[in-house]
């Protein structure tokens, strides 16, 4: 026994509960088994077992490389990993997890997901103008409907923007959220119900185009589960969607010069996707 002992240990164990191997993992995880995710939850093993057998949780792990530690009858193991959700999105994360030997089988007792931090956003580019992208897309054969054509993307780096795209392409996601007070900030006109939008890519090539069929202005602290579900990100929770919209709106606001808070207006808006472009070739 060495430390590559462990390191495929963990590898089969990965793998058991992306492919929902449940006898496997049964096998492999102890009674008492906890899991911590990156976002604070606590999973005993009961409600871990019984959320991957219901339906898909993961659809990728990728481990990076391992370190480990073992005595006779503990083991712990730690590396970068990369876990992608069957909703298209992803999280990049240390992972710990503790083995023991029972009987002569290992086991594992805990495992602990800490989020990495984000990179810093890059530059966005200005939007081009709605009336160049309408003549970029009829050399493309497509004519858009009537209404008002507004411009629009989504995220503050290239890889968020194409993580939200690919989640709309999916047919996950089919609602925006946008931080009022950025749209007063930039000048920009807000988004009314029957408004056509071509959304862009972080180039500003036309990605999309989307009609908007629902626009409201709440506080943060009023979206509901029912809006965070249609939004589609993560495991499409509000938890899930407070956390990541926290985090953006946070950015947002120090940009603009404001604090954070449950009271901040967001324009919520849910839309029908009217044409998806084809993605560049290169990314």
């Amino acid at each position: 026994m060495n430390d590559d002992f462990f390191r495929e240990l963990e590898r089969v164990r990965t793998q058991a509960i992306v492919a929902r191997d449940m006898p496997l993992i049964e096998r492999l995880h102890a009674p008492e088994y906890e899991l911590v995710t990156p976002a604070g939850r606590v999973f005993s093993r009961a409600r871990y077992l019984e959320t991957i057998a219901a339906e898909p949780f993961y659809a990728a792990w990728d481990c990076g490389p391992m370190q480990v530690r073992w005595s006779a009858d503990m083991a712990a193991v730690r590396y970068q990993a990369r876990l992608v959700f069957p909703s298209g999105g992803a999280v990049a994360c240390w992972h710990l997890d503790c083995y023991e030997r029972r009987l002569g089988q290992w086991q594992a007792v805990w495992s602990q997901a800490t989020r990495l931090p984000e990179p810093e956003p890059s530059v966005v580019l200005p939007l081009p103008s709605a009336e160049s992208l309408v003549a970029t897309l009829a050399a493309q054969g497509i004519t858009l409907p009537p209404g008002p054509v507004r411009v629009d993307g989504y995220g503050d780096s290239a890889e968020l923007s194409s993580e939200l795209l690919d989640l709309i392409r999916s047919g996950r996601k089919r609602a925006g959220t946008g931080l009022l007070w950025a749209y007063e900030h930039d000048r920009e006109p807000i988004a009314a119900t029957g408004d056509i939008e071509i959304v862009v890519d972080h180039r500003n090539r036309p990605a999309l185009v989307t009609r908007i069929v629902r626009s409201e202005i709440v506080a943060f602290q009023d979206v509901s589960a029912e809006y965070a579900a249609i939004e589609g990100e993560g495991d499409g929770s509000l938890e899930y969607w407070r956390k990541g919209h926290w985090t953006f709106f946070s950015r947002e606001c120090r940009r603009i010069g404001r604090e954070p808070s449950e009271s901040m207006p967001v324009i919520c808006n849910v839309f029908e996707v009217l044409h998806v472009l084809p993605v560049p070739g290169g990314g």
